[in-house]
């Protein structure tokens, strides 16, 4: 399967976009500004698509936010690959960062 990446072009949006979901098949998002605690903010998918979620924890710019509940010891996909595993399970919306998941280099 090939892999699909896009362009984003937020000039061209009226909403203020927060979060860029990378590739469709993530389950984190990733903040493009400082995010505040239970803020609703809206984030884009590469087909264009925008959903609004409230974020659950102050989120630092480029950091991830989970899109979905995430069991305990599942894959954290970025950029549709595995770059991470979760160590707890985390709420949608919440941090996703080194205090709940641990590392998995080169993983697919």
């Amino acid at each position: 399967m090939q892999d699909h990446y896009y362009e984003f072009d937020l000039n061209k949006s009226k909403e203020n976009i927060q979060a860029l979901v990378l590739n469709e098949k993530d389950n984190v998002a990733t903040a493009i500004s400082d995010i505040k605690n239970n803020s609703n903010i809206i984030m884009q998918y590469p087909d264009g698509f925008k959903k609004e979620i409230q974020v659950k924890d102050d989120i630092p710019q480029y950091h991830k936010i989970a899109l979905l509940v995430i069991p305990r010891d599942e894959q954290i996909l970025k950029f549709g690959y595995l770059i991470a595993r979760s160590t707890k399970e985390i709420e949608q919306g919440k941090h996703v960062h080194t205090h709940n998941v641990t590392s998995e280099k080169g993983g697919k």
